[in-house]
Formats: C-alpha cells, sequence, structure tokens
C-alpha cells in the first residue's frame, strides 16, 4: 500500500531513521525538461504516474520510461539488508 507520494527530502529522512518494518522508499522516476517551459506546448506533460498525457510526451511514452524492474531483499537477524537485487520484468 502506498503511503504518500513527492515527499521531502527532510521526511525521507525521518522514514529512514524511524527504521519501520514494512515501511520503506521507492525513488520514483521524474522527467527532466532542461529548457523549461521552452516548446511545452510541442513536448506535453505527464501525469502523477509519469505516463506521457499530452504532446510528444504521450507519443513515445513508451520509448521514455525505460523498463519496470522488480526489487528483493532480506534481513539479517540485526534487521540489515542483505540481499538486493534488480531485475526486468
Amino acid at each position: 500500500m502506498l503511503l504518500a507520494r513527492k515527499i521531502s527530502p527532510e521526511q525521507a529522512v525521518s522514514v529512514e531513521n524511524a527504521d519501520v518494518e514494512g515501511i520503506f522508499l521507492v525513488k520514483e522516476p521524474k522527467r527532466f525538461y532542461p529548457n523549461g517551459e521552452l516548446a511545452a506546448h510541442l513536448v506535453g506533460f505527464v501525469g502523477m504516474d509519469a505516463r506521457g498525457l499530452e504532446g510528444l510526451e504521450s507519443k513515445y511514452d513508451e520509448s521514455l520510461k525505460g523498463k519496470p524492474e522488480k526489487l528483493a531483499w532480506a534481513r539479517d537477524g540485526q534487521r540489515q539488508k542483505i540481499i538486493f537485487t534488480r531485475r526486468k520484468e
């Protein structure tokens, strides 16, 4: 279950420091526009889920979003992460 999105760096530190089992941070992709609003009507925009909604963002969404990955890990007796893997879907 997702608790919050786009939290501040300070909130992220608080979550990490709390070290509550089952509560963790997931970095979400963010599209970066180096020229800000230049040609915004052509480039388009994305929604909260990073899906292209209008313009070139929509037309080339499949190419721009990358490939999904699964993350998995386990903890040892001292609650340290001991396994961390990434694999493409």
